[in-house]
């Protein structure tokens, strides 16, 4: 009887620290995406004199340094991101003016499809941030 209650109490705290891992993950790459979205922000206001998009996008990219980290793998497009095959980082600028543009961030942990990475995307705009999950 002993055996069967430590092997349910294993069990449920196998299950319990998976979903923990999978939040925490969820939250780790929302966190980044915000903090790389205020560097779009700020890109976004700088005029093109100085190196900025001028009150647009265009041309914004990620560093190298910005693609990933410990957290997971990241990426800028001018369209959500709906599918569950991950896009790697890059870092080609956007090609054309826009007034919104998505940051896509893929985590280390599986999802809640039990098989695929944790994914997040985040819209961006000049003055607004819309985080919704995608696995």
């Amino acid at each position: 009887m002993g055996v069967i209650v430590v092997g349910i109490a294993v069990a449920i705290a196998i299950v319990l620290f998976s979903g923990n891992a999978q939040s925490s993950n969820r939250d780790a790459v929302t966190q980044d995406l915000v903090s790389i979205a205020a560097v779009a922000q700020e890109y976004y206001r700088k005029p093109a004199i100085f190196a900025g998009g001028g009150n647009s996008f265009n041309g914004f990219n990620l560093s190298p340094t910005d693609t990933g980290n410990e957290n997971g793998s990241y990426s800028v497009d001018v369209a959500p991101s709906s599918s569950p095959v991950y896009k790697p980082g890059s870092t080609t600028p956007i090609p054309n003016p826009t007034q919104t543009i998505y940051l896509i961030g893929c985590g280390k942990e599986i999802g809640d499809d039990e098989m695929d990475p944790v994914k997040v995307c985040l819209k961006v705009t000049l003055d607004s941030l819309v985080s919704f999950p995608i696995n």
